[in-house]
Parts: C-alpha cells; structure tokens; sequence
C-alpha cells in the first residue's frame, strides 16, 4: 500500500481518537472503534517508523490541541518562539510513536508472523505498552517521571459511568485491555470473510460494556449535609491592593446566605486571590467572620504562601474569620507552572516573564474538619489528574477538589478535567467536592453527579 493510503487510514483512527475526547458528551463511543483502522493496517502489513511518528504526533496533535493551543496563548514573546515547546512536544511524542512502530514491525518480521489474526494480537500487546507510557511517562521530558492523564483512552467513557463500574475491582489497567480487545473485535470483521465471524466478533467485543451496565448500581443518594454546601467560581486580583477582592468576596458570600439560608460552607476555586499570600495577610480573615456576614462560615479559598523561600499554591480553611488550617500544593503542573528548563532563561522568560514560579511543597495531606461530621481532604488541581492512587491516608474523608480550569483556553479541556474527576472518583470509590471556574458538583463513587449551590 502506498505511503499516503496508509497515512489516510492512520489519520482516521487518530481523528476518532481525538474527536472522542473533544466531543466526548456525544462521541464517547468512538473509544469503542478508534484503533480499528491502525489494528487493520497492522494486521496487513509491516509499517514503518514514519508511519508511527505521523501517527502519534497527530494523535498528540489531536487530542492534545487544547493543551497545544493553551501552551502558546500563555507564551509570552513572538509568535516563532511561542510555537517552539508545541513544536517539541510533537517531534518527541512523534518520534516515541515511531520507536513503538518499528518495534512491532521488527518483532514480526523477524518472528515470521504472517497470520493476520496473530498479527492482531501482536499490535494489541504494543498499543497497550504504548498508552501506557502515554499515561505514565510520556512527560519524563520536562523531567516528570509521569504522563498525560487527559489523553487516556478510557477518559471518555466515563461519560457513562455504568461502563466503567468493574473499574474499583478490576483496575483501570484491566478496562483498557478490554478496550482494545473490544477495537480489534471491531477489525476482525475487516479481516476475514466468514459471515459468522462478522456477526458474532462485534457482539463478543462490547460484551464486557454490557455486563458491567447491567451489573451498575443504581444512582445514590446525595448526602444530607450537601445543602449547606455553595460556590464562588471567581477568580480575583488582590494584588497590590487587596480589601477591593476580600470586600467582593464578603459581599457575594451575603447574598449566597440570602439565596440559600442554610449555607455553612463556601468554596472558591484554586488561585481565586491570585498571588495573595494569606499566611502573612490574616488580618483579611476577620472581613469574613460572624459579625461581617451574619453568621458563622466555613470557607475554602485558592491563594498562596512563601514557604521555604518559594511561592506555594495554596488552600486556606477559614472558619469564622479564622485561619484554621492550610494545605500547600505536593504536584505542579509540567510547563505552565514549573519545568526542569528554568535554568534557561530563554524558557523562562517565554513561559513567565519575571513572574514567581510555583514550586510543589512536601507538607502532609490532613483532612479539615469543616462541618460536623463532616471532614474534607484538600486536593488541588493536578494533584487529583495526576495520582494513579489516593495521597492520603484518610479512605472514608471526602476530597475537595479545587480547581483552576481558567487557564484552559479550550473548553473541551475544562470539560476533561471535570471529567477526570468523575473517573477518579469511580476509580477510587471517594466522593468528590468538585469547584473549578466553569465546573462544580458533587461526584459520587458510581458517577452520579450531584450540582452544588
């Protein structure tokens, strides 16, 4: 086959694959089928290192063009050096794509497998291996020995959490080989010319999907304390001058207590008071106590605090205009808040100018007792995407999930995140207080998704 029919067809399965994950409300399902067209050409022919780094550079290219637009807008300095780390991600995933083509091709030449089937189950095995870096190390570039959640296979399907119910007793793991049994159930009939197996490959394939809908559990109940729960998706700029933001905030805090009467607990997302270190600024609390409000408030608020002669993202518990308690951010987020290439000044100056850079803290993970009965454990942002397991010893405390999806310039990225949330709590089995600038709710171990105030 010529070089660009094979690269139409490649293209294809990487649209799939990408389209899934931009559109996932309404093409989740192309999870099901997107590695049909690879698996076909795998089974039929040998295919070269071009033809993996043309495809996973499109696949990044794809599903990752939210986050590659993101990278530039946030660049500062001309265009050319803005499209430079994009540029580079691309050439290094494309280049790992084509490691994994050559590998697969090489094996089977060299073990004599001509048999389609066989050859199948060959590129299964090594599509497997590949997400798994993809998932789990494929941004070892910045040097973090970690991956790119958002890009995982399965992540749309959590659009129907009944898919993913055996999930807490199989392992993530176990679902995406079913997922691509499932992907090659769906090439078998490309492949051979017995009516029987046509029908019945399909039907064997989507197998696993049904059971698990069908053994799903049905949708719980919210918990009771939920109503004393609201939001505040705003994000402010206190610095220099800071009583404007902490006088906003008192004032929407009163007419949220005017909305809902039962109010005992607020939450605004992460960096809400953007680059304000509360730590040495406690007096502000006290603009958010009884007297100022009303009544008695709990609230969880994004800001920041020097530590360790660094800026820290930050969660601040306020009780009553009283910090009572602190969690600094344990993960940053590769590029956008700290890389390994700072020692460059090029790179540093393109990504933040002469702005502070974040960097993750090592203090431990404690719950806040915020209301009676009820204990939660603060995670910010990527801590929750990019954790294969709880960073916390806390199984039966909620996590509250703050957020900043405000720097995503593409909506369907805001929208992944939220649903990597919902993944994780299904994964995890612990529920979620999810608050970001354009998501939040209430996410339940089997998915249910309760909207908060």
């Amino acid at each position: 086959m010529k070089t660009i029919n094979r690269w139409m067809i490649l293209a294809s399965s990487a649209l799939v694959y990408g389209l899934a994950l931009i559109m996932s409300p309404s093409l989740w399902w192309g999870s099901f089928i997107c590695f049909v067209p690879l698996f076909y050409l795998g089974a039929r022919e040998n295919l070269t290192f071009k033809d993996g780094f043309f495809y996973s550079a499109l696949l990044w290219a794809l599903g990752g063009a939210g986050i590659l637009q993101t990278l530039f807008l946030l660049g500062i300095g001309p265009v050319w050096a803005r499209v430079i780390p994009s540029i580079a991600i691309l050439i290094i995933q494309g280049f790992f794509g084509g490691v994994w083509f050559y590998l697969t091709s090489t094996f089977l030449r060299r073990a004599q497998i001509i048999s389609p089937y066989a050859r199948l189950g060959v590129w299964i095995l090594t599509t497997g291996f590949y997400f798994y870096w993809v998932i789990h190390l494929s941004l070892s570039m910045f040097n973090y020995w970690e991956g790119y959640f958002l890009l995982y296979p399965l992540l749309p399907l959590a659009e129907q959490p009944a898919l993913l119910s055996w999930m807490p007793v199989l392992g993530k793991g176990i679902l995406m080989w079913f997922l691509l049994l499932t992907n090659a159930a769906f090439t078998i009939p490309l492949l051979t010319k017995s009516t029987l197996l046509r029908c019945i490959c399909p039907l064997i394939g989507m197998l696993p999907w049904v059971l698990q809908c069908i053994s799903a559990k049905p949708p719980q109940t919210p918990p009771q304390w939920l109503h004393k729960v609201a939001t505040l998706q705003k994000k402010f700029l206190p610095v220099p001058q800071p009583m404007a933001s902490i006088e906003a905030i008192k004032n929407d805090i009163r007419s949220l207590i005017a909305k809902y009467p039962d109010l005992e607990l607020v939450i605004l997302p992460e960096s809400s008071l953007f680059k304000l270190n509360l730590d040495t600024a406690r007096e502000l609390a006290t603009y958010w106590d009884t007297e100022s409000l009303g009544k008695p408030i709990q609230i969880l608020v994004g800001a920041f605090k020097w530590e360790d002669d660094q800026y820290r993202n930050t969660v601040y518990w306020i009780s009553d205009g009283q910090i009572k308690g602190s969690f600094n951010k344990r993960h940053t987020m590769a590029v956008t808040e700290s890389i390994s290439w700072y020692n460059v000044s090029f790179i540093r100056t393109l990504f933040h100018g002469v702005g502070p850079i974040v960097q993750p803290s090592t203090n431990p993970r404690v719950p806040f007792a915020v209301l009676p009965g009820l204990a939660l454990v603060p995670y910010v942002c990527s801590e929750l995407f990019f954790s294969d397991s709880p960073d916390d010893q806390y199984p039966d405390a909620v996590i509250a999930e703050l957020s900043n999806d405000f720097w995503a310039k593409s909506a369907y990225i805001r929208h992944l995140m939220y649903l990597a949330a919902r993944f994780k709590a299904i994964e995890w089995q612990r529920p979620i207080l999810y608050v970001s600038y354009y998501y939040k709710g209430y996410l339940d171990t089997d998915g249910t998704i309760t909207k908060l105030q």
